[in-house]
């Protein structure tokens, strides 16, 4: 797989407002509650390049990251009236996290690009994502060079995304240091890739 990185884009933002409005709405439709809809990942980071996917985090109630709610997830984002068409990917490489990806059929090519997941408050995948978001918005020295590092890494042929990610570890792991993380966070946040995915998929 090759993989593409972007310069920012302006509508990087409005992108994902739109998704999340949509997203709201099935999934009150459905009766699912959540505590919030991110945006997170390098397109909700101004003037970070990154791959033209909008990495939404749904995050929920700790108690309710069981089964039971991934399926009430699943109908939502499946059948859902405005955001329907995705299908499951089982945690997508990373513990404890369910991700949905839009269906590689879906016939309307005007939909924006985005992966979705879904992280209960607190969690390893939850703190992850604030924290690199939060802390590249405001150290854009540290920004630019995660960018450099993403478009070097980018060059190359991968069996999948996980080889690309490992590819950012270093980088990565600076980064979460300067939000304040300890190495034995990084270290345990780094143990829940899972390194075979897709050929591996966990819940």
């Amino acid at each position: 797989m090759e993989i593409w990185i972007y310069e920012y884009q302006e509508s990087w933002p409005s992108d994902f407002q739109k998704v999340k409005e949509e997203l709201a709405f099935d999934l009150a439709l459905a009766k699912v509650s959540y505590l919030s809809i991110e945006h997170v990942g390098s397109t909700a980071v101004p003037g970070l390049k990154g791959k033209d996917i909008i990495d939404i985090l749904i995050v929920i109630p700790a108690a309710n990251f069981k089964h039971v709610i991934l399926q009430q997830f699943k109908g939502a984002l499946m059948l859902g009236e405005k955001q329907g068409g995705y299908y499951y990917l089982g945690n997508g490489g990373v513990q404890g996290r369910w991700s949905f990806k839009l269906h590689p059929g879906d016939p309307d090519t005007e939909r924006v690009n985005r992966h979705v997941y879904v992280a209960a408050e607190g969690s390893m995948p939850h703190r992850n994502y604030l924290a690199l978001r939060d802390t590249l918005r405001k150290e854009p020295e540290l920004r630019d060079e995660y960018g450099a590092v993403k478009l070097e890494a980018s060059v190359g042929e991968y069996h999948n995304i996980m080889q690309y990610a490992t590819k950012k570890n270093d980088i990565i792991r600076k980064i979460l240091r300067k939000a304040g993380w300890s190495e034995e966070e990084i270290d345990e946040k780094e143990s829940q890739a899972v390194k075979d995915w897709p050929h591996k998929l966990e819940i």
